[in-house]
């Protein structure tokens, strides 16, 4: 792919634009756009019957350093769970734009996806966003820009991560990220790419969830590792975490697994509020289903 600007467009495309790939003359159609920041907007497109998110990047190095990031990451995925499609320019008013089409998952932000289905999920949603997290670390990537809205769950509390603007080589500095989320932010650390700092991330998303945590009315003197604890004690949903949340905010985990393995111990354990009788919601389709199967094949071994 070669481009030759730096743009500063804001063009919103709407439904039914048609966008034909300079180099690799494939079409696609604009259905509506799913979201933009500062890196470049994304869009759902249809391509061939089937649905892509498309994103158009506002400066040529910056996309092409998330192009080259997410093609080594496509390299060591299973061939049902890569990401990355195709990568091209279009001309739109005399202006060559590049862009890159992904995966499209369908889901709802970690936030919406509570609110609509209940706190009873966000330990499960917390697992599987480490999960993900730890996966990216073992190809020595740092995600980086960790936040609610990069966060998307679909059916069963599954999660998968977007938007890889912010994806670095582990010991290198941050190329992007959310200052809410950023402990050089809340001066509690640097900004060098390694698993503490999404683990960071991961706890300041989860005081955000919790209620614990608002991104209104904060102020330079709030900025620091204790005023987060404390507004950590003093949320009742948060009590149970509190030993792993002051490992996360002090970067004393020596790994994203020893983090995970911490996590599932409080969700699994005695850690949580009221663990004992913790409910476990993902559970309740698959027994269904799986009575469903049983039924069945009693019936039909009845009858044959």
């Amino acid at each position: 792919m070669t481009t030759s600007y730096k743009s500063t467009n804001t063009t919103v495309l709407h439904e039914g634009f048609k966008i034909q790939g300079k180099w690799n003359k494939k079409n696609y159609e604009i259905q509506r756009l799913l979201g933009e920041g500062t890196s470049g907007k994304v869009y759902l497109v249809n391509y061939n019957q089937n649905v892509f998110a498309m994103k158009i990047g506002l400066d040529e190095i910056s996309l092409q350093s998330e192009i080259n990031v997410i093609k080594k990451i496509n390299k060591k995925l299973e061939p049902d769970k890569k990401i990355f499609i195709d990568s091209d320019d279009f001309e739109l008013n005399g202006k060559i734009y590049s862009f890159y089409i992904m995966k499209y998952i369908q889901g709802l932000d970690a936030k919406l996806f509570l609110n609509s289905n209940g706190q009873q999920w966000f330990h499960l949603v917390g697992l599987n966003i480490l999960n993900q997290l730890q996966k990216l670390h073992q190809m020595n990537f740092i995600f980086g820009d960790l936040k609610i809205e990069n966060v998307i769950v679909s059916e069963f509390g599954k999660v998968t991560l977007i938007d890889y603007g912010g994806v670095t080589p582990k010991g290198r500095s941050i190329k992007q990220f959310t200052e809410i989320y950023d402990r050089g932010y809340w001066i509690n650390g640097t900004r060098k790419a390694d698993e503490a700092y999404d683990i960071f991330s991961f706890a300041i998303l989860c005081l955000i969830l919790t209620g614990a945590l608002s991104i209104s009315n904060l102020t330079s003197e709030k900025r620091s590792g204790s005023y987060l604890l404390k507004r950590a004690k003093t949320n009742p949903h948060c009590k149970r975490m509190i030993p792993f949340l002051e490992k996360a905010l002090n970067g004393t985990f020596s790994s994203t697994r020893c983090a995970r393995e911490e996590w599932k111990k409080l969700m699994y354990g005695n850690g949580f509020e009221n663990s004992n009788s913790i409910e476990l919601p993902w559970l309740k389709p698959a027994l269904a289903s799986s009575i469903f199967v049983l039924v069945v094949t009693v019936y039909f071994s009845f009858i044959y």
